[in-house]
């Protein structure tokens, strides 16, 4: 399952060393990826993106218990749905702007967290696990 989203490079936030760092609009995630990906993929300011982000990368967390983290993309949204399996369950956070993000955790964790239907939380995830694709 991925998360994707339709949006507009917005800038390059930096540039050193054989990687990049982008913004994928305001509050869309950010990705980290090499300069040759960004020139094989003929990136720029305002090019149409898809930012796509496997499920089984992403943290929910309900609670930060006063701490920061180093991850990039904290996007925080409503819980619209859970839909659990035997083991495992699927979350799925609508964020601002309407996008949705698809979160996998364990059938656990949706009983420890209290996940449900309604409630704040964020989706947590590194630069590095954000895939980005452009039309060819």
């Amino acid at each position: 399952t991925t998360c994707a989203s339709h949006t507009q490079l917005a800038c390059r936030s930096c540039a050193s060393g054989k990687s990049t760092r982008l913004s994928v609009c305001d509050n869309g995630p950010i990705a980290s990826i090499t300069n040759d990906s960004v020139a094989a993929l003929h990136l720029a300011k305002g090019i149409q993106v898809i930012a796509l982000i496997k499920a089984p990368q992403i943290t929910i967390v309900t609670d930060f218990g006063g701490y920061k983290l180093s991850a990039r993309n904290q996007l925080q949204g409503i819980v619209s749905q859970v839909k659990t399996g035997v083991i495992n369950a699927e979350i799925i956070l609508t964020i601002k702007g309407g996008d949705q993000i698809a979160v996998t955790v364990t059938k656990d964790s949706v009983q420890t967290l209290n996940l449900h239907e309604g409630q704040i939380a964020t989706a947590v995830f590194k630069a590095g696990a954000v895939i980005l694709a452009v039309a060819s």
